[in-house]
């Protein structure tokens, strides 16, 4: 990871294969219509197959950073190269005037202090 970062960090994109338990405590959940249960994060069906991720970016930004990643580049792998990367570079992945306001607020150690969805905090 620390390599392609290195080699290309305004082309890396980082995605999320996350389910719908992603940032949910453990439990059951469904996926596809399939039984999938949550322990200790890692989902799982029935016959102990991996179903998925439960990682949400937040996360995965924190996770680029302990492996040594600059914060500035954690967070453009995470906001404006994805967005650039579909073509929605003008409604997200960056701080603007006319764009979605889907920000995290966190402090100098990274723990989130509050949340906006469509610049409204939740």
């Amino acid at each position: 990871i620390r390599m392609f970062f290195k080699l290309m960090p305004d082309k890396m994109c980082v995605i999320s294969d996350s389910m719908e338990a992603a940032g949910l405590p453990d439990g059951k959940y469904m996926l596809g219509g399939m039984d999938v249960d949550v322990k200790n994060g890692k989902a799982t069906l029935a016959d102990g197959t991996i179903a998925g991720s439960t990682a949400d970016m937040f996360s995965e930004i924190k996770n680029l950073i302990k492996f040594g990643i600059p914060k500035e580049t954690a967070v453009l792998a995470s906001t404006y190269t994805p967005a650039l990367s579909i073509g929605m570079e003008e409604e997200t992945g960056s701080i603007k005037e006319g764009k979605s306001a889907d920000i995290l607020l966190v402090d100098k150690d990274w723990n989130l202090e509050f949340t906006m969805v469509s610049g409204h905090r939740i």
